[in-house]
């Protein structure tokens, strides 16, 4: 579907609501409500295409494993495949969709440290010759396999800046991983790699530091036992810059322009950052004489790639006043379809009304508001204060930077149908 990219002309009323890079202008709205329906996610495939080459241009020499369970959208898979990424596939679900995206599994690696044999066996099958293990019982899993799996130790890290803590649950302390080693010599396996993650949405680049200094023990424990190490998996955790968004301007230069400009600095330093602590890494390991140094780099995003990427729209489907007077909006998408990611609380996602719906009203005032999603639980709370003038039920408001674990995990509580996706330009 052919929609121009970028529009704000309209944005006049409300002039200092941004127009960011995948706004969807009046006229586009009105069009993909009155096709489709509400609620809506609305996806950009150029964005991807754009975010991907972005990543891959700061982090040359480090191979690009998408992590599918950020969005599985198979345009999405499509695009980044077409590009040369390769997949982090974490379930027979994902194993199923990649093959029969790619025919093959000979660019995946099966990240998850806890994987049902029949996965394994069925990833193996497919051509996956890459997993990850972080503990006894799967280390036993994975010798099941021929010689030619490569078999990569993940290690704990400290949680850092995360929003979510994964080495809580997955990751060998270093004191596990030399009886890991030792395991693998009794198995006549050779330990191909490490790996570490240091969370999803780690907003300190500095987290990768002690990542690499962890590594860098596992690293020479293992190969003073003889491993014939290949492989450095850095996984993911590269931060969307949610709050870009939030940072209005109302000056007379171009808000998008200005956010694109800051978002995309960002991110170029965050990227450079971590390259730098990847080659201090790398002259430590030469001066320290170690006969081999990682020969494949590896990471594993998947936020980055796609959050900002998907627009989502919803209409009002309710209005009222709470007791104090503050107004109460319903609209038809909530805690438990697009923004099941919980991890985040309310008022995280800002919620913007669709400008055309307003061109009548007189009233230029912005109020805190309540937004809340069309399930009868009260917890189904997406905001407690956005800034909000008056709506009426019908309303559209779109919500941005929605691509990333969003419907993903939705489910069909209530009754209520997972919201469509639509990928336009």
């Amino acid at each position: 579907m052919k929609i121009p990219r970028h529009r704000r002309s309209e944005n006049t009323l409300f002039p200092k609501w941004p127009s960011w890079p995948g706004y969807v202008d009046k006229k586009t709205a009105s069009i993909l409500v009155r096709k489709f329906g509400s609620p809506l996610l609305v996806g950009r495939k150029s964005m991807v295409r754009d975010q991907f080459r972005l990543v891959r241009d700061r982090l040359q020499g480090v191979q690009i494993h998408y992590a599918v369970k950020a969005n599985s959208d198979r345009n999405v898979l499509s695009i980044l495949h077409d590009m040369g990424a390769g997949f982090d596939v974490a379930s027979l679900g994902e194993i199923d969709r990649i093959f029969s995206l790619c025919g093959s599994l000979s660019k995946a690696v099966f990240s998850n440290p806890c994987k049902p044999v029949t996965a394994i066996d069925k990833a193996y099958t497919g051509g996956c010759r890459r997993f990850v293990f972080d503990c006894q019982s799967e280390l036993e899993k994975l010798c099941r396999l021929p010689h030619d799996a490569r078999l990569l130790l993940r290690v704990g890290v400290p949680a850092g800046s995360c929003r979510v803590n994964l080495s809580q649950r997955f990751g060998a302390s270093i004191e596990q991983v030399k009886q890991l080693g030792l395991d693998a010599k009794q198995h006549q396996r050779s330990i191909a790699g490490v790996a570490f993650h240091v969370g999803s949405q780690a907003t300190d680049y500095n987290d990768f530091e002690k990542g690499f200094e962890i590594a860098a023990i596992a690293w020479r424990i293992l190969q003073g036992l003889g491993h014939n190490l290949e492989f450095m998996n850095i996984g993911g955790g590269f931060p969307v810059d949610y709050q870009s968004i939030h940072e209005q301007s109302i000056h007379e230069q171009s808000v998008h322009e200005i956010e694109t400009r800051k978002t995309t600095s960002r991110i170029d330093e965050y990227l450079a950052n971590v390259m730098k602590l990847k080659d201090q890494w790398l002259c430590r390991a030469i001066k320290e004489n170690q006969t081999v140094v990682p020969v494949q780099w590896m990471c594993e995003p998947g936020r980055i790639l796609v959050a900002d990427a998907v627009t989502l729209l919803a209409s009002v489907i309710g209005v009222k006043h709470l007791p104090s007077g503050k107004p109460c909006y319903t609209i038809d998408d909530g805690l438990y379809g697009s923004f099941s990611g919980r991890y985040f609380p309310p008022d995280h996602f800002r919620f913007f009304p669709v400008p055309h719906q307003l061109v009548s009203s007189h009233d230029r005032s912005l109020f805190p508001s309540m937004v809340g999603g069309p399930s009868c639980d009260g917890g189904d709370i997406l905001g407690h204060s956005q800034q909000l003038p008056s709506l009426q039920v019908g309303d559209l408001v779109q919500i941005p930077q929605m691509g990333a674990y969003t419907s993903v995990g939705a489910s069909r509580f209530n009754g209520f149908p997972i919201t469509r996706r639509v990928w336009i330009d």
